[in-house]
Parts: structure tokens; C-alpha cells; sequence
């Protein structure tokens, strides 16, 4: 690793600050140790990539002891650099937001995989390739080291001016110890991103073998989510429930593969006993995907979105806030889209009627602060409906249903739709890949350490 020529190298490791700490320090090598330890530990416990890159940068800045720090990424593209959190005084650490290969400081820490340290820039001979990248004052002291996982280079990071002193040896053997973690967690955050793509977009397919089945409710499942999540912005719902709504909406009517052909492609009127076997859809839905891990936190959007807020609903008769929140905002969402779309037997409502027909029953059918929060987005244009469908479809949820206007010249009997249990069984091999390269890389991860 490149060192900077004034910064002795017989100091002892994992000592803070060693002009005033002795050698033998014991102690605070063991202390500063345990510290690194506890901050790798809340990197890694999140697979939310950018939660991952701010705490990143936020330990780096504290291992280091800097004012500011940046952390890039390479775009799979472009090979170039891209920050993706800056910390600290931007008059100090302003930095372009895109690097080439071998530009400037960071550039050239990434190209040659090393450390790079200047604890007087104003000084140093490599003062232009610093202001090479920089918009703003040039810092007084920096380090940058890549960011490397299973021997690719995914980035580098890097922290400014050191807030007492010069960057030591010491320093260098700690963020460079950090970086190694960094890059693991960033590493397996983007796995866990790419699972979870697959993954949705093996649900994307049941729901699209569902429609497939009714020609009459091509795409419900993609506008249902649509207002969904409309409602749920509404209501100001976290990051994690809201991507929990999401899929569960995705999937409110995946129990609809248990109902028989006959009934969910009848052309008319269900009567009495068909509309008793069409209510068991939710109870189906629950049965098909429970079995899936993971799926535990949406099942009780699927199994509840048809639940009324008076308790006159199935399959359970629940009333009020026993309904989860999840399923009660899914109601308010599908009924819309029930009005709105046509049928063999019937036009479609217009939008102002179906939006009164909603307040006219809000507390009765539905949660009336669910029903406000969807009039909000409406009224704001957040959500379109289904009679403004060219605007909805440019605002898409990135579910790949198809896409229709609820009628299709295809003959169902035509329409290629794969076996649920090959997608289920195509799912399950991407959770087990991806698993196990996660597996690798924290046992990679945890002999570095050891190391």
C-alpha cells in the first residue's frame, strides 16, 4: 500500500494517537478493536444498500478521525466513479460527482488498488491530481482506499482532513480494515437487491398467469398497486411497510389460481355458489404463499383485503383496526379498480362516480382515513385511476403485468403461462444461489479479520 513519506511506519497498530499514547498501550489497541468490531457489526445488520453506504461513511469519517468523507461507486456501465454520499463541509469536500478511472486522487486509488495518503495537500507534488476532481477548496489532508469484494473493485472511499493531527500509520491499518467491511456489506446488500428483483419478478409472472386467465382483469393487480402505494404516501408510511404493501398488493389476488376456470372467466353474473367459491380466492392466497419464506409479513394484506370496516366482510368477518392496515388500504385501492374497469356484463364506472361511491360508503366498507388518504392523491394527482390509464402506465410500479386495456384477441386457451410450481421452483433456485454467495462473502469477510 502506497504511504505517505513523512508518516513513520514503526508505530504500533490500532493505537489512536501515538505521540500520545505509549507503545504498550495494551488497552487502547484492544478498545479502538472493539470499536471497529461494533461499527462492521451495524453495517452489515442492514441489506438496504443506501442505509449500508451512509453508515459506511459515517464510521469511516470516525475511524479516521476526518471532518468529511465521500464514498463512489463504479458504474456497471461506464467503468467511471460515482459519489454516492458525501458527508461533511461541502466547501471542503466538494467533489465531482463522477470520477474515470485513474482521475485524481480516487481515481488512481481504484485503478492501482491501493491506499493513498496526503496529509499536506497545499505541499505535496500530487496537489493537481487532487484539485484535478474537486470543485470547491482544496482540503488540507486525505486518505482513499478502494473498495474491493471477492477481488473486484466495486469503489472507493474517502475521508478529508483530519480533525487533530495528520493521518497515521495507524489510521491507514484501521480504514483500511473498515473498507474491506464496507465493501463486503455493499457487496451483499446488492445481492439481497438482485434476489429481491427476481424475486418479484417471479410474482410479476403468477400474477401474469393469473390474468392470463381472465382477459377481463389484464393488469388490475399493477394499477391496484399503483393506488396502493398512493395511499400509503399519504398516510406517511415507512420505507420497509410500504415495500411490504407493495408486494402484498402485487399478490392480493394470487389465490385466484384455486378458483375453477369456469367461475373466473364466467362471462356474466356469478350466482350464489360460484361467488361462494370466488370468496375462498383470499383463503388460497394465504395457503399458496405461506409456504414461501419471507412471504410471512404480506399474507395479511392478501388474506384481509376483502374484509369490510362494518366486520360484514370475508373470509374472517374482521371489524375495524382488526383489519391490518396493509389490507384496508389494498380494499380502498382494488375496489376503485373493480368500479372503474369493464366487464362482459357491465361499462365501467367513471371516475367521479367511483370516487363518490367510496366517500358514500367510507366507515361502512372502508377505513374512512384510508379513504382520505386516497382522495388526497387523487386530488393532488398522485394517482390517476384507471380512466387516465396512459398517465398511470407512464408512473408504472415496475410490475411487469401486461400490458392491456382489459381485453385481448389471444384466446386464453392460447396464452402461454408457466406451470406455478416451475416458477416457484425458479424462485427457489435464485434464493439458494443468492444465499449462498452471501454466505461467501461473510466467510471471506470473517477470515480477513481473523487475518
Amino acid at each position: 500500500m502506497a504511504h505517505d513519506p513523512d508518516i513513520p511506519n514503526d508505530r504500533h497498530p490500532l493505537v489512536d494517537d501515538e505521540s500520545d499514547i505509549p507503545r504498550t498501550s495494551t488497552l487502547v489497541r484492544e478498545n479502538r478493536f472493539s470499536r471497529l468490531v461494533e461499527i462492521s457489526g451495524l453495517i452489515s445488520g442492514s441489506l438496504n444498500p443506501k442505509v449500508v453506504w451512509r453508515r459506511g461513511t459515517e464510521a469511516a469519517m470516525e475511524v479516521a478521525g476526518s471532518e468529511a468523507a465521500n464514498l463512489f461507486l463504479v458504474d456497471p456501465k461506464t467503468g467511471d466513479l460515482v459519489i454516492e454520499v458525501s458527508l461533511g463541509p461541502t466547501t471542503e469536500s466538494s467533489h465531482q460527482v463522477r470520477v474515470r478511472p485513474g482521475e485524481g486522487v480516487v481515481g488512481l486509488a481504484l485503478k492501482n488498488r491501493e491506499t493513498i495518503v496526503i496529509n499536506n495537500v497545499a505541499r505535496d507534488p500530487r496537489r493537481d491530481m487532487v484539485a484535478s476532481t474537486r470543485t470547491g477548496e482544496l482540503p488540507r489532508s486525505l486518505m482513499c482506499t478502494p473498495l474491493v469484494s471477492r477481488g473486484k473493485a466495486i469503489g472507493a472511499i474517502e475521508v478529508v482532513n483530519k480533525a487533530r493531527g495528520h493521518f497515521t500509520h495507524n489510521d491507514q491499518i484501521t480504514f483500511e480494515a473498515l473498507a474491506g467491511q464496507v465493501a463486503v456489506s455493499i457487496s451483499n446488500a446488492h445481492l439481497f437487491d438482485e434476489l429481491q428483483a427476481a424475486f418479484l419478478g417471479t410474482m410479476a409472472a403468477l400474477v401474469e398467469s393469473i390474468e392470463k386467465r381472465d382477459p377481463y382483469t389484464g393488469g388490475h393487480s399493477k394499477r391496484v398497486t399503483e393506488g396502493s402505494l398512493a395511499i400509503a404516501d399519504k398516510l406517511g408510511l415507512a420505507e420497509a411497510d410500504r415495500e411490504r404493501l407493495r408486494l402484498s398488493a402485487i399478490l392480493h389476488d394470487v389465490g385466484k389460481l384455486g378458483v375453477d376456470d369456469a367461475v373466473l372467466r364466467k362471462r356474466g353474473r356469478l350466482n350464489d355458489e360460484e361467488f361462494a367459491q370466488m370468496k375462498e380466492h383470499p383463503r388460497y392466497g394465504k395457503e399458496i404463499l405461506e409456504h414461501i419464506p419471507g412471504m410471512h409479513d404480506i399474507l395479511p394484506g392478501v388474506l384481509h383485503h376483502h374484509e369490510r370496516y362494518d366486520g360484514r366482510g370475508y373470509p374472517e368477518g374482521l371489524k375495524g383496526s382488526q383489519i391490518p392496515l396493509m389490507a384496508r388500504i389494498i380494499g380502498v385501492a382494488d375496489t376503485y379498480d373493480a368500479m372503474t374497469s369493464d366487464r362482459p356484463y357491465r361499462k365501467g364506472l367513471p371516475h367521479d362516480t367511483a370516487v363518490q361511491e367510496l366517500k358514500r360508503v367510507s366507515g361502512k366498507q372502508f377505513d374512512p382515513v384510508c379513504v382520505q388518504a386516497f382522495m388526497e392523491a387523487v386530488e393532488s394527482g398522485d394517482f390517476v385511476g384507471a380512466r387516465g390509464k396512459e398517465q398511470v402506465e407512464q408512473r408504472s410500479v415496475n410490475l411487469r403485468a401486461p400490458e392491456s386495456s382489459g381485453e385481448t384477441d389471444i384466446p386464453v386457451e392460447d396464452a402461454e403461462v408457466k406451470p406455478v410450481s416451475a416458477l416457484m421452483a425458479d424462485m427457489g433456485q435464485v434464493v439458494r444461489e443468492v444465499r449462498a454467495e452471501i454466505e461467501n462473502e461473510k466467510n471471506e469477510s470473517a477470515e480477513t479479520a481473523k487475518g
